[in-house]
This record gives structure tokens, C-alpha cells and sequence, in this order.
């Protein structure tokens, strides 16, 4: 199946908008999208536009922590006591380490309480402080069976945080943005002309205008919130076949990221 036939398997699925890529380690990726950026609309989208990779931002923060395990300033074998030093944590999570929580196999509930959810909407916390309370609202219970976990990658954006003193976001720029040259890339939903997010409500899908409700709060950076053209997903991704930059991760570490992990 090529790009064209799975955009047209799509446009036939009744979705406002798609977009496909081919990538090659011998080749430019090519790239081809189909649709509206908003349903009902004749507004089409581009190439050029920006998408909302929601989880595929796991693997950028999985990337993020490899860089700087790679300059000696974490280590992701480290017990989330070591790496989190202050803050309060069931007994049966300090020992847990960080590639535990990286691959779900930590127990981390996968999202916090509704109540604690909401909680979050309204507040006015440095986003530091918004995922410091959430990691300790993550690892407050003791640990449940391995899931997939949105958490648990909130608790690797504070790492992060706990490492380097910056924000997840500046990191996640001057590490693997900039590295890269994904220069359209950017947090939460994008704004301007580029596709919306959609909900199906009753028979159709329904826009979500750009607000505070168009995407998860910002402490859920780290597990979904990065969007950006599709050239730049294509040069992430080159990383994994081994287009990136020279020095950007040795490949030791590459590979570790692609180990799959058993229960």
C-alpha cells in the first residue's frame, strides 16, 4: 500500500483530514495529505500544517532522557528515590528504574483522579510544580500491574525537570528539536491555520476550537502535547534509521530504546 491508497482508506473512513508519509533510509520521505482542518469546511490542509502527535511524544521524551544519559547527566537504570530525591513516593516505587516507567512496566496508574484532573485545569502552578504535584499524586499508591501509563512519563518529564532546572518543554527544544531542525515543531494544539482536533458526537465529527480545553493541561507535555509539520516528524523519526545527526545518540543507546521489554 502506498501513501495515496491509505489516504484514500481514510478519506473513505469519514475523517476530516489525514496525512501519510513513506520514509526510507535511502530516501527523502514523501509525504501526502488529504482532507479539510476543520469538518464541513473547505479550508484543506497542507503539508505545510502543523499536527498534533498526541503519545507519539513519548518517544521524543524517551529520546530526551537518551541524550542526556548519554552526556553522563542521568542514568536510566536509577532509582526513582535517586532521581527524585524530595519528593514522597510509596516505598515500593524508590527502587523502580526510570526504563520501568519509560516502558510501562512500572505500574504507574495510567492518569491521575478525575478530581486531581480537573484540579489541574484551573490551576496557576508553574508547570515545574504542576508535574512535581502530579508525580507525587503518581507515586503515592503503591504500584500496581504493568499499563500503559500517561503518569508515568509525567514523572520522566520531572526527572527531567529535577536534572536540568528547566521546564520539560525548554529541554525538549534544545535537545531534540534544535538537534534536529524541527523548527515547526511546538507544544499543545497548534495554532492558526492547521487541522483541528475533532470529536465524533452523535453521528459526525464536531471541531474542537483552539482553548484551554483543546488539548490535555500542560503538565501532560511529556506524555502528549508536541505537534509540528509532518517534514519534521519525518526527521525524528529519521533518527530510528539512522539519518540523525552525527553524535546526536551513540547507537548503543538507540538500540536500547527499541528493546522490547517483557512482563
Amino acid at each position: 500500500m502506498d501513501g495515496g491508497d491509505l489516504i484514500d482508506r481514510l478519506e473513505r473512513s469519514g475523517v476530516p483530514a489525514a496525512g501519510a508519509m513513506l520514509l526510507s533510509a535511502s530516501a527523502p520521505p514523501l509525504i501526502t495529505v488529504r482532507g479539510v482542518r476543520r469538518a464541513g469546511s473547505r479550508e484543506a490542509v497542507t503539508v505545510d500544517d502543523p499536527w498534533h502527535l498526541g503519545s507519539c511524544t513519548k518517544a521524543m521524551t524517551a529520546t530526551l532522557l537518551a541524550r542526556l544519559q548519554a552526556r553522563g547527566m542521568l542514568d536510566l537504570g536509577a532509582p526513582l528515590r535517586e532521581c527524585l530525591p524530595d519528593m514522597l513516593m510509596h516505598a515500593d516505587f524508590a527502587a523502580t528504574p526510570l526504563r520501568d516507567l519509560l516502558s510501562h512496566m512500572a505500574g504507574v496508574r495510567r492518569d491521575p483522579h478525575w478530581n486531581v484532573f480537573r484540579q489541574l485545569r484551573g490551576s496557576r502552578a508553574s508547570v515545574i510544580d504542576q508535574r512535581r504535584f502530579l508525580s507525587a499524586h503518581a507515586l503515592s499508591e503503591a504500584p500496581g500491574g504493568p499499563e500503559y501509563s500517561n503518569l508515568g512519563y509525567i514523572v520522566l518529564g520531572a526527572v527531567v525537570e529535577q536534572a536540568l532546572g528547566i521546564p520539560w518543554e525548554q529541554a525538549m527544544r534544545r535537545e531534540v528539536f534544535e538537534p534536529l531542525g524541527m523548527a515547526g515543531a511546538g507544544f499543545g494544539a497548534p495554532q492558526g491555520a492547521a487541522p483541528l482536533g475533532h470529536r465524533w458526537v452523535g453521528d459526525r465529527w464536531q471541531a474542537q476550537d483552539v482553548g484551554p480545553l483543546a488539548d490535555n493541561p500542560r503538565a501532560y507535555g511529556p506524555a502528549g502535547r508536541v505537534h509540528m509539520p509532518l517534514a519534521d516528524w519525518a526527521r525524528f523519526l529519521g533518527v530510528s534509521l539512522g539519518q540523525g545527526p552525527k553524535g546526536f545518540l551513540p547507537e548503543a543507546l538507540l538500540a536500547a530504546l527499541h528493546q522490547p521489554r517483557a512482563n
